[in-house]
């Protein structure tokens, strides 16, 4: 049974994610449970009216409730399926399976067939809104926006993509550039104010909202649209955002950004490159501290149910130190090499500065280097 699948039968649904050290520690508690009561007040009446006298506008309500929950859900599709919306719910899978049907029929959800499952997806929001299916009210809205960020996350477990990187980002040691910035980014770029976030339709799950950097990623959410929008958003931005472009400009401005990536990746890697040449073992400070680093002040820690997941603290000297942080081996030299390969890819496909590229090269041979002798020698 895999790592993610022993967590989801532990405690479903309860992780919970403090910014503080802890619950209620720091941060401001925001009650989002008016979504969920409104919602099992609309469900309740609902399931207490016969069919044959249930009126349009309770079935909207309950519509709003199920769209909802696959708002909340997305991202974990184990809990979209009919059997499990109708357990958490509370609706009867009778009465439910009118209502997906009728919603997928007018395109507002979509089944999508996994295996033998067919959880379901939200399809047109715009769709939901305008036709009433899905309402919120102003205070929903704002909330919604706070917590978005951990839909189909804080939820259950993070995805084994994310935890990959945490552990290099744990792991390999950070440039000095880092590690002043993101220092300086701490006392300068701090929230105005933390609040906890209850999950609505899950028991128990708690997250944190950091206004700032939430707010940002919020924006760069909206900002980073379909269709390479996350790179055009940074061409746009280098070219100062011009009221109007050419091709020849959008070149030359993806050539400078990409270049950019390649310079900080570089630097980001060039701290495990010194460590390698080095010779082994790979041993960082950060990985010798971990224990006492992780005991201190300002650790964020991540519980699903009462299991502890993760802490995680900035530390100014060493940088990011979490559970994941260890002395780096080749396994972790073969993750950063495709990290930095992929980054050379890009970087050749909009013709980046040669110089450039071959300074990435050179990194990239030394840690390929390294982890082929370390495969060799196992």
């Amino acid at each position: 049974m895999s790592l993610w699948k022993e967590l989801d039968e532990i405690k479903p649904g309860e992780i919970r994610i403090y910014a503080g050290g802890g619950p209620g520690a720091i941060e401001e508690y925001v009650d989002f449970s008016e979504m969920e009561v409104e919602a099992r007040e609309a469900i309740e009446t609902y399931i207490g009216t016969a069919l044959n006298h249930v009126t349009k506008e309770q079935e909207l309500s309950v519509c709003d409730a199920i769209l909802k929950y696959l708002m909340i859900s997305f991202g974990d599709l184990e809990m979209c399926t009919e059997n499990v919306i109708s357990s958490r719910l509370g609706i009867p899978r009778s009465r439910l399976r009118r209502l997906l049907a009728f919603m997928e029929w007018n395109e507002i959800i979509q089944s999508v067939p996994i295996g033998k499952a067919s959880p379901y997806i939200l399809h047109n929001i715009s769709k939901a809104l305008s036709e009433g299916y899905l309402r919120l009210s102003p205070s929903e809205g704002e909330k919604l926006t706070k917590i978005y960020e951990h839909m189909g996350h804080a939820i259950h477990y993070p995805d084994p993509k994310a935890v990959i990187f945490s552990a290099l980002q744990g792991t390999i040691p950070e440039p000095l550039i880092l590690k002043k910035s993101r220092y300086w980014a701490m006392r300068n770029l701090r929230p105005e104010k933390i609040e906890q976030i209850k999950c609505p339709f899950f028991p128990g799950a708690v997250t944190s909202f950091r206004t700032v950097p939430n707010d940002y990623r919020t924006l760069r959410k909206f900002l980073n649209g379909p269709g390479n929008a996350g790179i055009l958003t940074d061409i746009l931005l280098e070219l100062d955002v011009p009221e109007e472009v050419t091709e020849e400009d959008l070149m030359e401005a993806s050539k400078k950004v990409i270049e950019k990536y390649l310079r900080l990746v570089m630097a980001t890697m060039k701290p495990l490159h010194d460590v390698v040449k080095a010779g082994r073992p790979y041993r960082t400070h950060k990985a010798s501290m971990k224990q006492e680093l992780l005991s201190g002040d300002n650790v964020a820690t991540f519980f699903y149910g009462d299991v502890l997941l993760d802490k995680r603290v900035f530390d100014p000297e060493h940088g990011l130190v979490n559970l994941h942080t260890e002395h780096p081996n080749e396994s972790h030299i073969i993750l950063v090499s495709n990290i930095l390969r992929a980054t050379l890819r890009i970087s050749r496909h909009v013709n980046v500065d040669d110089r450039y590229i071959r300074e990435a090269e050179d990194i990239l041979n030394v840690l390929e280097s390294a982890s082929q002798e370390g495969t060799r020698t196992k």
